[in-house]
């Protein structure tokens, strides 16, 4: 599996001092990337998501934003 990019994106979020979110464990397990999840397409290409399943990661980027970040959110 290639890689997620993420610790080089945690690299430059730590340089400019900007909280991040890991959300690779919604696109892939340690096996594989997965073409569908719940029904719908979850790749574009072989480097981008679909609208359709990033609409669907919505909620759960919330959660992770209110939990791992220093954001402050409005109800």
């Amino acid at each position: 599996m290639a890689s997620s990019g993420y610790e080089g994106m945690l690299s430059a979020a730590e340089a400019a001092d900007v909280d991040t979110v890991d959300m690779s464990d919604a696109l892939c397990s340690p096996e594989a990337c997965a073409p569908v999840v719940g029904g719908v397409i979850v790749w574009r290409d072989s480097h981008h998501i679909t609208a359709t399943y990033a609409e669907t990661l919505a909620q759960s980027l919330g959660r992770e934003l209110r939990t791992a970040s220093s954001l402050e959110f409005r109800e």
